[in-house]
């Protein structure tokens, strides 16, 4: 997928270059210098040595190397042009970008979880395959509807199993970090698993997700501003570029 994405990504540049070439005389010869210079320093740390080096080990002169700059520095200008202006965001904009925001930013440590857990030690039964197996069979049960706690009474074998295999207002510190993971990086609250610890397996179920707090709206209100404006800028230079790759001719040599 990665590798898909860059591909995209050469193509679009290709496609823009292309298209405003004749532009790239307009571009002064000092703006192209000062771009090498600040990859130099921000590249190279300001070592000449290092990046001769790097020229020399992708069979570039420096003069190459600058106009390769300039043609990079003219798609940037042209991607500019088109990611035109937006109106200012709604205050319901704002919200909306705040919680999606919040729980990506938020304070982990201070996460509690309610679920249901079903576990099937590796020592029990015929062995580590077997409850393997019936960990599997069980899962595909649940996941098509099967009543969780009446599993969890018959077959879990952990401190909770009587009370349906439910763990209430558990905090993520008390848990390992995988099993954290897997309670409060996921969404909804479907049946997880089977998943493997080093004792046995575990069949899980979500019922609530306390997330812990993040900075107040109000302190990242222009950061809020700024990410939805950046957003519709994406959308249009997006829409724009949509018709550039329709008017051109693609083909594509990498499988």
């Amino acid at each position: 997928e990665l590798r898909n994405n860059i591909l995209d990504e050469l193509i679009d540049r290709a496609i823009i270059f292309s298209e405003f070439k004749d532009r790239i005389k307009a571009l002064p010869d000092h703006e192209v210098e000062s771009e090498v210079n600040r990859i130099i320093q921000n590249v190279y740390s300001g070592d000449e040595k290092l990046f001769r080096d790097y020229l020399k080990a992708t069979n570039l002169t420096r003069a190459q190397f600058k106009e390769q700059q300039r043609k990079e520095l003219l798609v940037q200008i042209v991607r500019s042009q088109h990611f035109g202006d937006v109106p200012p965001p709604k205050e319901a904009e704002l919200q909306k970008e705040y919680q999606q925001w919040a729980i990506a930013n938020r304070d982990r440590t201070k996460d509690v979880a309610t679920y249901k857990r079903l576990y099937l030690p590796k020592a029990d039964g015929n062995g580590p395959d077997a409850q393997l197996k019936l960990a599997e069979d069980l899962g595909t049960k649940l996941k098509a509807g099967g009543d969780f706690a009446a599993a969890a009474k018959e077959y879990s074998r952990d401190s909770h199993a009587e009370d349906g295999g439910l763990w209430e207002d558990v905090p993520r510190t008390d848990l390992n970090h995988e099993f954290g993971f897997i309670l409060f990086e996921s969404e909804g609250n479907d049946v997880i698993g089977p998943f493997e610890d080093p004792y046995g397996f575990n069949l899980i179920q979500v019922v609530k997700r306390k997330y812990g707090p993040a900075k107040p709206f109000g302190e990242v209100r222009n950061e809020m501003k700024k990410r939805v404006e950046s957003e519709k800028k994406k959308a249009n230079f997006e829409e724009w570029m949509k018709k550039m790759r329709t008017r051109a001719v693609i083909q594509k040599l990498i499988d």
